[in-house]
């Protein structure tokens, strides 16, 4: 929420500027304006906004508690500060929103569920230019964050969940991007992560089990192109109007013409994100990563619909206690997987999917809608799944990997893949150790792949592996149906 409330404030601020200029000296007339302003979004339940003129300056109240307590949830009940800023203008249409203060949360519901989040400080500086109508630059500072939640679990023990984040900072960076849409650039890190799990005893013990992870810095960039701010600011005011699935229901009309006005609500999204120094504290030893990261990139509702990932670790160290000493040098040091997904329709479907679905029924489309919201979904019958090139490398072996299919929920999915490895042999003598039966499956399937396999220049083995239209498999043009008398 602390790093949504920027982009959420930048929303609420485009009915400022269809209604009178912000004045420039603080005046009980402008305040109440600007109370109304975001009550547009906010809602009028009391408590929840709250301007008064200070000086050249107004200091702004926001009180999400009232809000948050209309959550429809049985024996739900919160507690929670407010958030105070200033607001200034700083001339050419331009306005400085500041905030330094702590903020603190309690929430429980009935059957044993409680949380609790606090922030020793919260720190952030906003610059709004009613111009453009957006937060056109935003820096945020997190200190002493925590979360600690407890959850019953049915036989009446529980499970302890417990964060804590030493400090952390959040930048955003915003532009018009023509038609009322905006593109955004973020900036995120991350110092002193802490996560503690403590669980019941499992079966035939009495200690209960402690996993403690901790994560030196995390760093996280993203883009977010395309977005439609008033149309999400739009929705984010009717939900706020409309807490209760009952009223969700009864309005469903008018929220469907609001999603159908926002698509695609924005034209692509991507992020990539990194961890260093991860470790883990387990009841069968220490773990380890050096680095941990994940690229994704996707479109959005959009016709043209595209995923892309790519998943790396460096420097796994699992817990010693994990894995049996013949093993050892069979754990993957290093890996990265790397797939993208496309040739799927989100905008067609989802466009059907507001004309057909009723909420006030028990199940929202009928078959014969389903398959039709499934062709929109599937143009071409099916999906084109690549996977970039991946990697997996341990102490005794190198394999690399690409290749690209399509599948979908008829016919017979069609691919080719590549795999390429080194170091089979020193694979084989290590699983000599392993017992007898573990050892009776592996050494044969790996003599088996050292047979198929294609020799490369460098020493390598390669296979080419392709699954036909007939449903047969060929591995370096080898139909292994046939092998074994098959």
């Amino acid at each position: 929420m602390m790093k949504a409330c920027p982009a959420i404030l930048a929303a609420i601020f485009f009915a400022s500027t269809s209604t009178s200029a912000l004045a420039a000296a603080a005046s009980p007339e402008e305040a109440a304006r600007l109370t109304a302003v975001f009550q547009t979004y906010l809602g009028k339940e009391p408590g929840v906004v709250t301007v008064t003129p200070s000086g050249e300056a107004y200091d702004v109240k926001l009180d999400f508690v009232p809000l948050i307590a209309k959550v429809n949830a049985p024996g739900f009940s919160v507690e929670g500060s407010s958030m105070e800023m200033k607001l200034t203008q700083q001339g050419s249409g331009k306005w400085l929103l500041s905030q330094n203060s702590p903020l603190s949360y309690y929430a429980t519901m009935q059957g044993g569920l409680k949380i609790v989040v606090k922030i020793g400080n919260l720190k952030s500086d906003s610059i709004f230019d009613q111009n453009l109508a957006a937060l056109v630059s935003s820096t945020s500072d997190i200190s002493d964050f925590s979360i600690d939640q407890t959850i019953v679990v049915p036989d009446g023990q529980s499970v302890h969940v417990a964060y804590v984040i030493k400090s952390a900072r959040y930048e955003t960076i915003m532009k018009p991007a023509g038609l009322g849409k905006f593109d955004a650039t973020t900036r995120s890190e991350m110092i002193g992560l802490v996560e503690k799990f403590s669980m019941p005893p499992s079966p035939g013990t009495s200690a209960p089990v402690d996993i403690i992870v901790t994560a030196g810095r995390m760093e996280q960039e993203g883009t977010l192109k395309g977005l439609r701010m008033q149309a999400a600011a739009q929705l984010f005011a009717w939900f706020v109007a409309h807490p209760s699935l009952d009223t969700i229901k009864t309005k469903q009309a008018e929220l469907k013409n609001l999603v159908r006005n926002s698509l695609p609500l924005f034209d692509d999204v991507s992020s990539a994100t990194a961890f260093q120094t991860l470790s883990v504290e387990t009841p069968f030893g220490p773990g380890s990563i050096a680095n941990l990261g994940l690229n994704l990139s996707m479109n959005g509702i959009a016709a043209n619909g595209k995923l892309h990932e790519r998943f790396y670790v460096v420097g796994l160290r699992l817990p010693g206690r994990l894995v049996p000493s013949w093993a050892a040098e069979l754990v993957p040091e290093t890996f990265v997987l790397d797939f993208t997904v496309a040739d799927f329709n989100l905008a067609d479907p989802a466009r059907m999917l507001l004309d057909v679905m009723d909420l006030n029924e028990a199940k929202p489309t009928t078959p014969e809608e389903n398959i039709k919201l499934l062709t929109a979904l599937l143009p071409k019958g099916a999906v084109e799944i690549s996977m970039g090139p991946s990697k997996v490398t341990g102490k005794l072996y190198d394999l690399d990997f690409e290749g690209n299919m399509t599948a979908g929920p008829v016919g017979v999915p069609l691919g080719v893949a590549t795999v390429r490895a080194k170091g089979l042999d020193d694979v084989m003598k290590a699983l000599q150790a392993a017992p007898p039966e573990m050892a009776g499956q592996a050494i044969p399937a790996v003599i088996a792949a050292k047979g198929m396999a294609k020799t490369e220049a460098d020493g390598s083995l390669s296979w080419k592996i392709e699954n036909t239209i007939s449903g047969t498999v060929l591995i370096n043009g080898i139909d292994i149906s046939k092998m074994g008398g098959g």
